[in-house]
């Protein structure tokens, strides 16, 4: 296993989703850490939008100033890597959202499992 310092944040999703796949067999306290750890990653993921959508802003400002139109500005900056990094970013966001509302589910489940035991 990669230390999580040379992890990128998607590798660290992907492996906490990993996990995820065998949740039947995992305790509520184990599926609770793996909230955690997610939940920190959304933050951390949340930073690196931001950062990358202020340098699309950058650039789609330079394009204006280039090109003089906005609409042209728009079709040039979103073929850039700048606006992949952010797209690509916000899709991963969603994809941890909704691994955590998993998580928040199989602790539910897991819950009234108990409870009805």
């Amino acid at each position: 296993m990669l230390n999580n310092m040379s992890m990128s944040i998607r590798q660290m999703i992907q492996e906490r989703s990993e996990k995820l796949r065998d949740a039947a067999n995992l305790s509520a306290h184990e599926i609770a850490d793996i909230l955690v750890e997610l939940t920190s990653l959304l933050a951390s993921l949340n930073a690196e939008i931001e950062e990358s959508d202020y340098w699309y802003r950058v650039l789609l400002d330079k394009k204006l100033t280039e090109l003089g139109s906005a609409a042209k500005a728009k079709i040039s900056a979103q073929s850039s890597d700048e606006y992949k990094k952010v797209m690509e970013r916000k899709a991963q966001k969603e994809a941890l959202i909704e691994l955590i509302r998993a998580c928040k589910y199989a602790i539910r489940a897991h819950s009234e499992e108990y409870q009805v035991t």
